[in-house]
């Protein structure tokens, strides 16, 4: 990284005193990652000084989000490290000339500021030399004439003669045409009305301001990420992250960076959304939510039993006594993540349930009496009795034929179910989400049928689906008068069915509109592995304004990150409302590490000898961990092959269906599928030939093997961004899988004969 940033307290200050304009919030990640690159020639900043503070130093103004934006950062640079004092409008380069960064009287590196001076400022117009009353100033260099010139007509004149400040100019968006508008912007800014002028400025302001460093720069910078300026200062030296690489992976997969503190503790009036890249921690921002939240709960009940003894003792807490709910889908995942929270300091551990969302279900349904019985067997005999029933009635162009038993089944449970569709002209009429095979309205009302039919062999088998306890609870839910969770945490929400995401939401509001911090969802639409899906819109959520993307990969390396983004090159993502490329998916990587390597072996026992070789000169360093490595697979009967090979190695193996979460003795193994939401230092990827991904032999339409392929492929890109330090592929025959076969200068090489 070319520049280090620091936070100060005033900066963390000035972001909450902002905090309810939460539509800046990704645009300050993203100025915080620019910052880190090119503070000074990076087009989107247009970094120039602002004055000096009380030290005696520049200060330097950067635009949050590009110059479309009116709020700016303001910082001071030592050496390679950019300290950040304030966030907010124009209004605040007053108050940061008033600063300085100086050590006090205990030589401790702090920030002063002084106090505000009581006077007035008078409002004139120095260019003409007279005072102005009704008149604004920002306008006021140009005559009319100048400004017709510039394309201004005399109405947008008028509106120009009134503006005053920032927020002004900003005002003029929804006055001005989109042409008039960048001109009035540009004018205000640079004094300029087109992008030559822009651009010659910004070279001319870059080129004077950039700073030399000098050798107090340099001490300061030691000082600024030293034990001086711990108490005021946050960033993570290299020496921090060195050792905590060196620690079992639980505890990296606690560690949240300084950086996104101001997303766990942030206060949102409605549901909130949290994306980003694999490795960007959204999982560790989930889990610190989770913690925060329950601190504050702690907090508010210490208050209330301090100054209402007798009510607090009578247990009528209010709504603070309500648990916190941390859900996700995948049902192994709830137990590692209750062991990653027992990690966190002073987090509060008997506040907080940890539960997927199909157990949720059918806890919610015992809740209010209703009896669940869901027995795999008796679902899989009553699908394939609907299906004789209905489908063999069908002509040879029909449902059997166009499309297999489990796309047929995924349509009811993840599209008809899954999105709580409940009359057939709502299926007619519903998008598809995720789903590439196009039904004809026919083939629609046949579904319909086959579904029906499905519901009435259950109910004769007194079995229920489990998309079926879903729609139960929610049902009970929505009727429900009080909240059963003071609020929820959503891991891996894309992940969850739209009914699934329904239910937590009614569990929080308890029959009522959205409270203030009561849903939080975390997820990344580029590792969806089940097929199906939703949108934002779809699910009736607004999170405008409280959505925000995590920028920066903490995890993976830049090579590794490169190479799986690569594999899943042409794979279309549906996230919140938008679709675009699994490869375009943007995100800066600060760690570097190898290439990750690519061994062809000359038969399938061949892999698995170099597999069980690899993993034992891994376990030999005396750095290294059993339970910081993976072994990943795309089937069971893979992995079981794999840890069979192990076992006869004299290596000791962890089954990925009972990891929970704690350091384990044993090299894990289990699928790509298994690893959803889960790191490790090293993984290791046997199977990867030519062959995969398997297609089922009774897959014949030609979109439903793209939609399989898609899914196979999702589920490779959760496996290979599970490496942190180092990644292996290992293959059977010349070529591995087309994917990495197209983008080998991602890879270094390796052949065992």
């Amino acid at each position: 990284m070319a520049f280090a940033l620091v936070t100060t307290k005033s900066y963390f200050d000035s972001v909450a005193a902002l905090a309810g304009d939460d539509i800046y919030a990704s645009a300050l990640d993203r100025t915080h990652s620019w910052l880190e690159e090119r503070p000074f020639r990076h087009p989107s900043l247009h970094t120039h000084d602002v004055g000096r503070a009380t030290n005696g130093r520049k200060l330097f103004a950067s635009d949050v989000g590009g110059r479309a934006n009116d709020r700016r950062l303001v910082w001071q640079l030592f050496n390679q490290t950019v300290v950040l004092l304030l966030y907010g409008t124009h209004a605040i380069f007053r108050r940061a000339r008033r600063m300085r960064i100086d050590y006090d009287e205990v030589g401790d590196l702090r920030v002063f500021e002084r106090e505000a001076e009581n006077s007035a400022d008078e409002n004139y117009d120095t260019v003409r030399g007279r005072r102005l009353r009704n008149e604004g100033l920002t306008f006021s260099p140009w005559s009319h004439s100048e400004l017709r010139q510039y394309g201004f007509n005399d109405e947008d004149i008028a509106r120009l003669r009134l503006v005053n400040s920032d927020d002004d100019v900003m005002a003029l968006e929804s006055t001005l045409s989109p042409e008039r508008f960048d001109a009035a912007f540009r004018l205000a800014v640079y004094g300029v009305p087109d992008d030559t002028g822009v651009r010659e400025i910004d070279r001319e302001r870059t080129e004077a301001i950039q700073p030399v460093p000098t050798e107090e720069d340099r001490l300061i910078e030691i000082d600024l990420t030293g034990d001086a300026g711990a108490g005021n200062f946050a960033e993570l030296d290299p020496a921090q992250l060195r050792e905590l690489l060196g620690k079992p992976i639980e505890d990296w997969m606690v560690f949240l960076h300084p950086r996104q503190r101001n997303l766990v503790e942030r206060d949102f009036a409605g549901p909130a959304r949290v994306s980003g890249p694999a490795g960007s921690g959204k999982t560790v921002v989930a889990l610190h939510r989770a913690a925060w939240l329950a601190s504050q709960c702690a907090e508010r009940r210490r208050r209330a039993e301090e100054q209402l003894p007798l009510r607090a003792s009578s247990g009528d807490g209010g709504a603070d006594e309500l648990p916190i709910l941390f859900s996700t889908y995948i049902r192994s995942l709830p137990e590692v993540f209750a062991a990653l929270y027992g990690r966190i300091a002073d987090a509060q551990r008997d506040q907080i349930e940890f539960v997927n969302v199909d157990r949720l279900a059918r806890r919610t349904c015992e809740r209010h009496g209703i009896s669940v019985t869901t027995d795999p067997q008796a679902i899989e005999s009553a699908y394939q009795a609907a299906a004789s029933a209905v489908l063999r009635r069908e002509s040879p162009s029909g449902l059997a034929t166009a499309f297999t038993d489990r796309y047929l089944k995924d349509e009811i449970e993840r599209v008809i179910k899954g999105r709580a569709i409940s009359t057939l002209d709502d299926y007619l009429a519903a998008e598809r989400t995720g789903r590439r095979v196009r039904m004809t309205e026919a083939q629609r009302r046949r579904v319909w049928e086959l579904r029906e039919a499905w519901d009435a062999e259950l109910a004769a088998r007194g079995t229920m689906s489990f998309a079926d306890v879903l729609l139960r609870a929610l049902g009970v839910a929505d009727a429900a008068p009080q909240r059963r969770y003071l609020a929820a945490v959503v891991d891996e929400v894309q992940d969850l069915t739209m009914t699934g995401l329904m239910l937590i939401r009614a569990l929080v509001n308890g029959g009522s509109s959205d409270p203030r911090n009561g849903l939080f969802m975390v997820g990344d639409a580029a590792q969806r592995i089940y097929p199906g899906g939703w949108t934002v819109s779809q699910a009736g959520l607004d999170i405008r304004g409280r959505s925000a993307v995590l920028g920066v990969n903490w995890r993976t390396t830049a090579e590794i990150a490169t190479a799986a983004r690569a594999v899943a090159s042409g794979l279309q993502v549906e996230d919140l409302d938008e679709r675009y490329d699994r490869s375009e998916q943007t995100t800066a990587e600060l760690r570097h590490g190898p290439l990750p390597c690519l061994v062809s072996c000359r038969s399938r026992d061949a892999e698995l000898g170099e597999v069980a070789a690899r993993v034992r000169s891994i376990l030999e360093s005396p750095d290294a961990a059993p339970g910081d490595v993976a072994v990943l697979t795309s089937t069971r009967s893979e992995a079981r092959q794999v840890a069979t090979r192990l076992r006869a190695e004299g290596v000791l193996v962890t089954e990925l269906e009972s990891y929970d979460g704690q350091s384990g003795r044993g090299v894990n193994v289990g699928t790509h599928f298994r690893s959803k939401g889960l790191e490790f230092k090293r993984v290791l990827l046997p199977g990867l030939g030519a062959d995969f991904p398997s297609i089922p032999s009774n897959c014949r339409d030609e979109e439903e093997i793209a939609e399989h392929v898609a899914m196979r492929m999702s589920e490779l890109y959760v496996a290979m961004t599970r490496a942190r330090d180092e990644l292996v592929v290992l293959h059977t025959g010349r070529v591995p899988t087309r994917a990495i076969a197209v983008n080998l200068e991602g890879f270094e090489r390796e052949t065992r004969s």
